[in-house]
């Protein structure tokens, strides 16, 4: 992995927000290159996408995997299958939070941008 993360950090963080927080922004909600390029046919919807927000191939980011989690995936061009057996465009790294509902408050669907505090390049 070209990304060192540091998890012990990322897992402290994530476990002193709130549902309400995540939703206000204290986390960045994730568009993947793929699904870029697939939805996004015109510029104007491009344009409302910001830099921060892309998660280009090779890149860490944190998916609702598994289903009721928080787990770390690298985004890939080829499909690998998760724990549970299911394809996805990433490669499944490790789990950081197994129950969002009990962490947060309520359920945490989508991708996220991991901090830029808990990656090294």
């Amino acid at each position: 992995m070209r990304y060192k993360i540091d998890y012990d950090g990322l897992k402290k963080f994530l476990e002193t927000l709130t549902y309400k927080s995540i939703k206000d922004g204290a986390l960045i909600e994730a568009e993947t290159r793929d699904d870029i390029d697939f939805f996004c046919k015109t510029n104007e919807d491009k344009s409302e996408i910001t830099l921060d927000q892309v998660v280009e191939y090779g890149m860490p980011f944190l998916v609702d995997a598994i289903g009721n989690d928080l787990s770390v995936c690298i985004l890939t061009r080829k499909n690998y299958k998760l724990p549970t057996g299911r394809l996805i465009g990433a490669k499944f790294d490790r789990t950081i939070i197994n129950d969002c509902r009990k962490t947060f408050g309520d359920y945490t669907n989508g991708c996220f941008v991991i901090p830029d505090k808990f990656i090294k390049k």
